[in-house]
């Protein structure tokens, strides 16, 4: 924890000085989702998971989504041209978390705490014993 709270902090102070003035305004809706995004993506509760994951999505945004509108310009597809991914960048985040929550919930690069924490839960629920007959049947 302390590690993660100084580094945070050391974040800050460079925030703070590049900006030269900081706010409740500056980090709004979007720079939590894509907080949130990072940390679900790329594991919580291990910091290499999260860089990675932070990594991941600063290059899916300034990279990816730039070249899928160049791609599709040049598929001639009626409907495909006229999207802007950079517009839908939240609604795929969102796709992705969803996604990340159903099939690894753990993330990318989960900690081996939070990995063994959600297999130790799904092996619990499997030995429920089956539901008996209902009253009346």
């Amino acid at each position: 924890f302390a590690l993660g709270a100084s580094t945070a902090g050391f974040a800050g102070v460079f925030n703070a000085s590049k900006l030269g003035l900081v706010s409740p305004d500056q980090f709004g809706f979007a720079v939590s989702f894509t907080v949130l995004a990072m940390v679900v993506l790329g594991g919580m509760g291990n910091i290499w998971g999260v860089a990675i994951g932070a990594f991941t999505l600063y290059e899916i945004q300034s990279v990816l989504l730039k070249q899928l509108n160049q791609f599709f310009q040049g598929q001639h597809i009626p409907i495909l041209e006229k999207i802007d991914f950079v517009q839908y960048q939240f609604l795929l985040y969102g796709l992705a978390l969803v996604g990340m929550m159903l099939l690894r919930p753990e993330g990318l690069f989960p900690s081996r705490r939070r990995q063994r924490e959600l297999h130790e839960a799904t092996a619990e629920v499997g030995d429920l014993p089956p539901p008996t007959a209902a009253i009346g049947d």
